[in-house]
């Protein structure tokens, strides 16, 4: 599964995981929140809580969902 972070403390980062059904990803996306001291540490904190790792970003990769931190909001975008 692919999970892109976006918001505005950086450019969009590539996450790299198993797959989940969204209603899942909205758990573990609040608790990892949660557990951020900053915004900034979302990505990290989630890799860590959910056995996630990070990929180079490229504007061609088609992720499954997108994770917006200013938002909160989950969603699988359309392509």
């Amino acid at each position: 599964m692919l999970i892109e972070v976006t918001g505005h403390f950086t450019d969009e980062i590539i996450l790299h995981g198993k797959k989940h059904e969204i209603i899942e990803l909205k758990h573990m996306f609040t608790f990892a929140l949660e557990q951020s001291e900053r915004t900034s540490d979302f990505p990290h904190v989630f890799c860590k809580l959910f056995d996630f790792e990070f990929i180079p970003y490229a504007p061609d990769i088609k992720v499954d969902v997108v994770f917006h931190t200013d938002t909160h909001r989950i969603y699988r975008p359309f392509y």
